[in-house]
């Protein structure tokens, strides 16, 4: 039984390092389109709302909500 349990566990862990690792290499192919470099926002990106959006240490943010209600940046 403790055999059993092991071998379950290897298994486990394996499927979680093989899911977690495929997606990104399934998304850099034909097709797909990158939609963030780390240092601009480019033209793939609307603005809903007024804010602030800007780049940050690699990051999109906004730091500012020029009118009332929510902003969004949608895809």
């Amino acid at each position: 039984m403790k055999k059993v349990l092991i071998a379950l566990g290897i298994g486990f862990a394996a499927s979680v390092v093989f899911l977690w690792e495929s997606p990104a290499v399934a998304q850099t192919g034909s097709g797909w389109i990158q939609l963030f470099d780390g240092k601009t926002i480019g033209d793939e990106w609307s603005r809903l709302g007024e804010a602030n959006w800007h780049v940050e240490d690699g990051s999109i943010v906004a730091d500012q909500n020029s009118k009332e209600g929510a902003a969004y940046l949608v895809s």
